[in-house]
């Protein structure tokens, strides 16, 4: 499978419109080194409908004890696959197929106040491999009700089971509390032009998965020149979800969020936290932020809550952000104490048997590539170094020195035309604030 498709498989939150900022951010960056509207007026239906639906459906109720759907077992973590462990969720197993002979199948949804979750697999006609009939591009879900505009995917990843069959689980809005009647609309690119196919189904709340909290915080945390202010946690057995705001305290602060160009948008600041249980159990919390004027709102996502806890505490509240430096340099294992700029510099280079060694001074995580004339190297510690600095509060305040491994997939590190590209360097910044959740 080329590599455009497997990039595609394994994430596809860049191919979602309508995101209010980028959850993938580094991803996106590292790519950068390689160099419908629908109307609806039915407001007098809606309205008959939300007075007759407002009193039909509770999210507090147990979730459906039904079949577990296949196959998905290693694209589920944490709530969700447990959920499906136990054969929870709503079944819809209906199909659609677009003219070029593929075939998506919606197995089924999980859905509580926060997301709603699908399950679908991607099958070809049986004769030609599937990469061959998807030239590159994947279905894409929308899932339209009562509410105008619909409710758009978050984010996806997926896998390829063999050249005729691929699975997948995606993430949308959630449905609002009114809705019932629903149209899936699966489109896919089929000779440069969009099909789009419907798949409609019932959405039945008694299958929704079960609220375990929701609690107004009004809490806040001092982060440098900004309060962040928690308005509310919203629990399930599937998923977590803490929204709230950010509020700049000097106009600098406040300019930082300020996304003109596409350029810029790469360094706006992203908040992101930790709650951990007095178990020590630890969520990880990241998402979406809506930035308009001076009002800088966020909405934070993670798997659903430990069990069986009495206390628990939102800590590691940090701020990540970016800032460019676009500099290739020429590299050797005689280069020393190279500058590039006033935060990166490389100590030195070395070679370990098949693997090159970088040894970059910086503050704050750089976002490096390594390559051999045109060709990139493969980074092989590119992970580990992403995750420096969590639950560690001001960690890039003072310079450190890091190691970045790289290898060559063809076998042979002799004669290298070594360059070193940064695009940007990530920081973060750490308050030493908690925040404590009231138990009820």
């Amino acid at each position: 499978m080329s590599n455009r498709v497997e990039e595609a498989l394994m994430n596809r939150s860049e191919e979602y419109k309508h995101i209010e900022a980028p959850e993938q951010m580094e991803g996106k960056l590292r790519q950068a080194l390689k160099g419908r509207k629908r109307g609806i007026s039915l407001k007098s239906v809606a309205a008959a409908l939300l007075a007759v639906l407002l009193f039909s459906y509770s999210f507090d109720s147990l979730a459906y004890y039904g079949i577990k759907f296949m196959d998905y077992d290693q694209l589920t973590l944490g709530g969700l696959k447990q959920l499906n462990e136990e054969g929870k969720g709503q079944e819809i197993s209906k199909s659609c197929t677009f003219s070029n002979g593929v075939t998506v199948t919606i197995d089924g949804i999980m859905f509580d106040e926060n997301n709603l979750v699908a399950f679908y697999k991607i099958q070809s006609n049986g004769e030609e491999v599937l990469e061959d009939l998807l030239e590159n591009s994947l279905p894409k879900l929308h899932l339209y009700g009562i509410r105008p505009g619909g409710y758009y995917s978050t984010s996806g990843h997926g896998m390829n089971v063999d050249e005729h069959n691929m699975t997948f689980v995606d993430t949308l809005k959630a449905p609002e509390f009114y809705e019932k009647w629903m149209s899936l609309e699966v489109s896919l690119r089929v000779n440069n032009e969009n099909e789009t196919q419907s798949i409609k189904f019932t959405l039945d709340r008694n299958k929704a998965a079960e609220r375990t909290a929701k609690l107004d915080l009004n809490s806040e945390a001092a982060l440098g020149d900004y309060r962040i202010v928690f308005d509310l946690i919203s629990a399930s057995t599937m998923s977590t979800v803490i929204s709230g705001r950010v509020i700049p305290l000097t106009d600098d602060a406040l300019n930082a969020f300020d996304a003109k160009t596409a350029e810029a948008s790469f360094e706006v600041p992203t908040i992101r936290f930790d709650i951990m249980s007095d178990e020590e159990q630890l969520c990880e919390f990241s998402g979406n932020q809506s930035v308009s004027g001076s009002d800088i709102r966020f909405t934070s996502r993670s798997d659903a809550l430990p069990k069986d806890f009495s206390n628990l505490t939102i800590k590691n509240i940090r701020m990540n952000y970016m800032k460019m430096v676009d500099e290739t340099v020429k590299i050797s294992e005689d280069t020393k104490d190279l500058k590039i700029s006033d935060d990166l510099a490389v100590k030195e280079v070395y070679q370990d048997g098949n693997i090159i060694n970088l040894v970059l001074l910086s503050r704050g995580i750089p976002i490096v590539g390594l390559f051999d004339g045109e060709r990139q190297l493969e980074q092989i510690n590119g992970e580990e170094l992403n995750n420096l600095g969590v639950g560690t509060p001001d960690e890039n305040e003072q310079a450190a020195q890091r190691v970045y491994s790289f290898t060559n997939p063809d076998g042979d590190i002799t004669d290298l035309n070594l360059s070193l590209s940064s695009k940007y360097i990530r920081y973060t910044k750490y308050s030493s604030d908690t925040v404590n959740i009231p138990i009820e």
